[in-house]
C-alpha cells in the first residue's frame, strides 16, 4: 500500500487461517463454486469421500464471499476479524442454514485445521528465507508500473 505523501511503500502478506481452512473444505470433496477465478489450493487437497452435492457449492460460494467481506471490511480497530466464529466445533452452528456445507466441515475440519497449519508454516519459512526479496520484487513490478497506469489516464 503507498500512503499518499510518503516515499514509501508498506507491504503485508497473510494467509488468514479461517480462508485458508475454506479453501482446504471446497477441494477436500471437490465443492463446485462460481468463482472459477478461484485456483484449487497449493499445496494440492487430496481428496476424500464423495464429491460434494451442488447445494454445498452454493453454500460454500456465499461462505466464501461473507468471509472475504469481513476480512476485508474490517478497520483497524477491528483489525484482524474474528473469523474463526465460522469455525466452531464440535457441530459448526454457525452453518446451520447451509447443511450441506455444515456436514462436509463436521467431517473434516480437524484434517484442514492441520492442513493450514503446514501451510501458515511453510509461508513463514518461504517469507524468512526470502530475506524480503519477493517483496522488493513485487514493489519494483508495481513502480514499473506507475508510468503506464498514468498513460491510460
Amino acid at each position: 500500500m503507498h500512503e499518499a505523501g510518503r516515499a514509501s511503500w508498506q507491504i503485508s502478506t497473510d494467509q488468514p487461517q479461517p480462508l485458508v481452512i475454506g479453501l482446504f473444505i471446497r477441494d477436500v470433496v471437490g465443492v463446485s463454486s462460481r468463482h472459477s477465478w478461484l485456483p484449487p489450493a497449493s499445496l494440492a487437497v487430496p481428496r476424500a469421500g464423495d464429491l460434494a452435492p451442488d447445494a454445498a457449492g452454493v453454500q460454500w460460494d456465499d461462505w466464501w464471499n461473507q468471509a472475504l467481506g469481513d476480512e476485508c471490511g474490517a478497520d483497524d480497530a477491528d483489525w484482524p476479524p474474528d473469523l474463526s466464529l465460522w469455525w466452531t466445533p464440535p457441530s459448526f452452528e454457525s452453518f446451520h442454514a447451509a447443511p450441506e456445507l455444515q456436514a462436509i466441515v463436521y467431517a473434516h475440519f480437524f484434517d484442514a485445521v492441520r492442513w493450514s497449519n503446514d501451510r501458515h508454516q511453510e509461508h513463514g519459512a518461504t517469507m524468512q528465507s526470502s530475506g524480503g526479496l519477493l517483496v522488493t520484487e513485487l514493489v519494483r513490478d508495481l513502480e514499473r508500473l506507475i508510468p503506464v497506469i498514468k498513460a491510460l489516464f
